[in-house]
């Protein structure tokens, strides 16, 4: 299996940006309603509370939808496991653990260079095509 290079910008992001590539379009790319997906009632403890953090900081920027719920929530559960195992209540993370987490929050925008790639709708009237800042 051979790789496959960087993963596509989403359409959206490419009409939202100008398509700076000037490459074709995906009209077939699948839309996703906007909107906020809903907590799922196991998570708990950490995983909850990261949860919370991340939908208060991007949910209404357009970059998390519904359909995101599910590998949101994977990344809050590995991040709690992380808290958890940095304050000794379980043992520590394989680095294995901590990369998937580290490429969930990536791929969420959850650190300053993948957020430095992402565009998200800014809901003020002062700024029109808001960046994630």
């Amino acid at each position: 299996m051979g790789i496959r290079g960087r993963k596509p910008t989403p359409t959206a992001l490419k009409v939202i940006q100008g398509n700076p590539g000037h490459r074709p379009l995906n009209k077939n790319e699948p839309k996703v309603e906007p909107g906020i997906p809903e907590r799922p009632k196991w998570l708990k403890g950490e995983a909850k509370k990261e949860w919370d953090r991340v939908i208060a900081l991007f949910g209404q920027t357009g970059v998390i939808t519904p359909i995101d719920g599910s590998m949101l929530a994977v990344y809050c559960c590995l991040f709690a496991e992380w808290v958890n195992s940095i304050r000794g209540k379980c043992p520590p993370m394989t680095a294995s653990r901590i990369a998937q987490m580290r490429a969930l929050a990536s791929s969420f925008g959850l650190d300053p260079s993948s957020r430095s790639r992402i565009s998200g709708k800014d809901k003020s009237k002062s700024n029109k095509w808001g960046a994630l800042v």
